[in-house]
C-alpha cells in the first residue's frame, strides 16, 4: 500500500511540474521585449510621488 501511494504522489507531482514548466516556457517571450516603454512629453498626466510614513507599500487604485 506504502509503494502504491508513493508512486501515485511521485507521478501526480511529476504532472504537475511538466504542466507548470510548460506553462512558464510557454510564456517566456513575453518578458524578452527589453524597449523601455515611456509616455509621450504630451500625455498630459502628472505623475507624483505619495509617502505615507511607516508603510512599506502603497497601491492606489484611482485618483482625480
Amino acid at each position: 500500500m506504502y509503494n502504491q501511494t508513493k508512486t501515485c504522489f511521485l507521478i501526480c507531482t511529476f504532472t504537475l511540474f511538466l504542466c507548470l514548466n510548460a506553462f512558464f516556457v510557454g510564456n517566456t517571450a513575453a518578458q524578452v521585449n527589453i524597449t523601455p516603454v515611456a509616455a509621450p512629453d504630451d500625455s498630459g498626466y502628472t505623475f507624483e510621488r505619495i509617502e505615507v510614513e511607516g508603510v512599506d507599500f502603497l497601491a492606489l487604485t484611482a485618483s482625480s
